[in-house]
């Protein structure tokens, strides 16, 4: 049984003068498996509102019976009805930070009041988990607050965090190169995105028009919505992959539609129904500008001011645009003209010099050092790129050892597929959520 309750927290944590609050939205999932003494799972769901409707499907929940535990869903500020200030740019600027985010968790568990649990204590294990960016939340909650949380579940972190994000195409593309049903699925698609860019860049009014047409997109549609929208259209599919038969992922799925096209026409004919098939999938169909995304409160507009503000991760893009599964119209300049659009020309857009002294509060990126943390990705994740895939060592010589914090990758699998009971029905999901279960064991035991 999952039930709601609300948490009064800070809206400042920086500003010692400030005792303004907000009601923050939590969720206590399932408390029949809860023993006193035993761990909480303290989960989150990062850039989205938290709703009931999914929860009890985690994998988290089956940890937390398995150890006695609690699992605990606490929704993440400006998301949902966790609203600590009206939607301004100049309260976004104050309050709507990773930092500040942090110490939300922080003051929740400090503060060890949860409706309807007993005998929450000091010593009390707190275990946060989440991922993507809750992945790296969690993480950073380790690193960060190591008197506070005992361990962390990192799935699909993206804790290297960095502003342009061209890998982020590459490991799409890869992940349609590897389909089972057409060779070469991902360089076929290449090789038409450089054709549409092509006709964007140098092709005739009758040209464009006919391009836009065969998509079915308004003949006034800006050239960068366009591009961006089919070119990206595919990513979702690689990123959330999963087994539509025993044998046979989305993936292969899609590729299949190239399996007869022998000719560049034919291909192109395939790429034209395959993206109007995903977005129809999608339910995605932009106006003719992002400028018709109204600045407002809603979980789109608060997670891009934190990737234009703080993370970055725009996914462009490489500089060599003849081997992009993105167009070349995809670029740092398009990005931070889309944050401009939604928030307006004085938003302080994020940078390298930013990032890097973000990077360095919250604990580094692939050098983290903290025991305790359990890093999973899928296989053909593209933020895998971002986050720790191998084992990292400390010391040397005799002094030399590797952190205990295991690294663990899904074979065939995408993005978050750890988080969910059955994992998608990849095979490996379950095997690596019986080993994460041994390491807490391990840890709780010690």
């Amino acid at each position: 049984m999952v039930e709601p309750f609300f948490f009064e927290q800070k809206v400042d944590h920086f500003d010692s003068t400030s005792q303004n609050t907000f009601a923050q939205l939590y969720y206590v999932v399932d408390r029949k498996f809860y023993k006193p003494g035993g761990p909480i799972f303290l989960y989150s769901l990062g850039e989205g509102a938290a709703t009931p409707d999914y929860l009890e499907h985690f994998g988290i929940g089956r940890l937390a019976k398995a150890t006695g535990g609690l699992f605990v869903v606490l929704e993440h500020r400006f998301y949902g009805t966790s609203q600590p200030s009206p939607f301004t740019v100049e309260n976004l600027q104050k309050y709507h930070t990773v930092e500040q985010s942090l110490e939300d968790f922080a003051h929740f568990i400090r503060s060890a009041n949860i409706t309807g649990v007993n005998g929450l204590t000091r010593d009390t294990k707190w275990i946060v988990a989440g991922c993507s960016y809750a992945g790296a939340l969690a993480a950073w909650m380790r690193t960060k607050y190591p008197d506070l949380v005992f361990a962390s579940l990192a799935g699909s972190a993206p804790v290297q965090i960095t502003v342009d994000f061209f890998q982020y195409q590459d490991e799409v593309r890869i992940a349609y190169d590897a389909a089972t049903t057409t060779d070469k699925c991902g360089e076929d698609i290449v090789n038409i995105v450089s054709y549409i860019d092509n006709i964007l860049d140098s092709g005739s009014k009758g040209d464009i028009a006919r391009l836009y047409k065969d998509f079915g997109f308004k003949p006034n549609t800006d050239p960068n919505v366009f591009a961006d929208t089919i070119t990206t259209s595919l990513s979702n599919a690689a990123q959330y992959d999963h087994l539509v038969t025993p044998n046979r992922t989305q993936i292969d799925d899609y590729c299949a539609i190239f399996s007869k096209a022998k000719t560049f026409i034919a291909k192109f004919q395939a790429y034209v129904k395959l993206v109007n098939r995903a977005l129809s999938e999608l339910q995605e169909r932009p106006e003719a500008s992002p400028a018709n995304k109204k600045q407002g409160g809603n979980d789109e507009n608060s997670w891009t001011w934190q990737y234009c503000t703080q993370f970055g991760y725009f996914q462009i893009a490489p500089s060599n645009f003849s081997s992009s599964f993105y167009s070349k119209r995809l670029n740092r300049a398009s990005q931070v003209e889309y944050c401009k659009e939604i928030f307006g020309p004085t938003i302080p857009i994020v940078n390298i010099s930013l990032t890097e002294r973000l990077k360095a509060r919250l604990g580094g990126g692939s050098g983290n050092t903290q025991d305790r943390i359990v890093w999973t990705n899928g296989q053909f994740d593209p933020w895998s790129r971002l986050s720790v895939t191998e084992p990292v060592v400390v010391g040397k010589g005799r002094e030399r050892r590797q952190v205990d914090s295991p690294v663990y990758a899904i074979g065939g699998a995408g993005h978050c597929s750890e988080s969910f009971v059955g994992g998608l029905n990849f095979p490996d999901v379950p095997k690596v959520q019986n080993r994460i279960l041994g390491d807490l064991n391990r840890w709780l035991g010690s």
